[in-house]
């Protein structure tokens, strides 16, 4: 019985391979379509994800500011501990889920800080781009 599963299974997707490669445009234009139909039903499910994934995210890094202790997840933002932030989001594409695997792998590299203290390290870090150097914030106040 299992070889004949097997058997099925492999011709299945056999044939579904040639259907894919001989029907591409058309396959695409149906997906097109079901997309413009389903477009809150697709919101609705990328929503929930991402903010499964900062709940995930926030938790494991231990759900406050590591510097102050506020715990206001509106505020709280992944910190690169040793900067470098930028260039990982465009290794990752803004890939949210690669980004929780990789702090999972090395969380020594991360922590959580709130909106104020993540701005305020950057700050003294020089990790701020040209725009909001020191001397563009001197000329601005």
């Amino acid at each position: 019985m299992g070889s004949d599963f097997s058997k099925t299974s492999l011709k299945k997707l056999k044939y579904l391979k040639e259907y894919r490669k001989k029907n591409k445009e058309k396959i695409r234009e149906r997906t097109k379509r079901w997309r413009e139909r389903n477009k809150d039903r697709i919101d609705k499910r990328i929503t929930k994800r991402r903010r499964f994934i900062r709940e995930e995210t926030i938790k494991f890094l231990g759900n406050k500011c590591k510097k102050c202790g506020f715990s206001d997840w509106r505020t709280l933002q992944v910190d690169h501990v040793n900067g470098g932030g930028g260039k990982e989001k465009r290794e990752l594409g803004g890939s949210r889920t690669g980004l929780l695997k990789r702090i999972k792998e090395t969380p020594e590299k991360y922590q959580l800080l709130c909106a104020n203290c993540n701005w305020i390290k950057k700050y003294e870090n020089h990790e701020l781009n040209q725009y909001w150097r020191k001397e563009h914030l001197d000329a601005i106040t």
